[in-house]
């Protein structure tokens, strides 16, 4: 299962895909990679919700987990790295996570993104119904005690 975003006309081009020329790029339109689309503002918010939704603790990942870092990646290996860096006066090693065409380190006490499961994309659906235009969630409350006292 696929999340579907809110998305809106582009403003800048107007939908079609193309602006002002450029000689590297040519007529592409540079807000929305030449889409004509661009996430509305309840879908920027949803976004931002499943991708912490699925942000884990570097502790949990494992060798074989699938971790999203640039693409999805499958963690071959987890090992310490031979940086360093210093906190409180002390030297902490990093932690490098080697893929098949990636390696990179991170913090010990790094969170990383994970794929997002079935469950999680639905829970983000729903949170995406429950916001106003302007990305904020609505506030049911209120209107439910204004139901309830008519």
């Amino acid at each position: 299962m696929k999340p579907v975003f809110e998305t809106e006309t582009c403003s800048r081009c107007g939908g079609g895909g193309q602006y002002s020329y450029c000689e590297m790029y040519g007529t592409k339109c540079f807000k929305c990679a030449g889409s004509g689309k661009t996430y509305s503002k309840r879908g920027l918010a949803t976004r931002a919700f499943l991708i912490e939704s699925c942000m884990v603790d570097l502790s949990s990942i494992s060798v074989g987990d699938i971790i999203i870092k640039d693409g999805r990646r499958t963690v071959t290996e987890i090992k310490e790295s031979g940086s360093k860096y210093l906190k409180d006066g002390v030297w902490i090693p990093y932690v490098q996570i080697v893929t098949p065409k990636l390696n990179f380190s991170v913090f010990p006490d790094s969170r990383i993104q994970i794929p997002p499961t079935v469950e999680k994309i639905e829970a983000a659906m729903q949170y995406q119904q429950n916001l106003s235009k302007a990305g904020k969630p609505l506030k049911r409350k209120a209107k439910l005690q204004l139901e309830c006292a008519a």
